[in-house]
């Protein structure tokens, strides 16, 4: 299954998503997946993909690599 978030600038699709993955705290309530916080899922990068800025990306790869990098460090 694969979710997208979109909106304009400003929507708050990378806050939801920094929360989601523990990187951001909400101020109230939580964010769970599958009734989970992501850092308690038994293997998280397995279950969330995220790439939420291009800071981590090499500029000589493509899209498809990177994701198997990331996927191959997930184990």
């Amino acid at each position: 299954e694969i979710t997208g978030l979109v909106g304009p600038n400003g929507a708050g699709k990378s806050t939801a998503l920094r929360t989601i993955v523990g990187l951001d705290r909400p101020e109230l309530g939580s964010a769970t997946v599958d009734g989970l916080r992501y850092i308690d899922l038994p293997s998280p990068a397995r279950v969330v993909g995220a790439v939420l800025e291009h800071r981590g990306w090499h500029p000589g790869r493509t899209v498809e690599r990177h994701l198997a990098s990331v996927a191959i460090g997930a184990g």
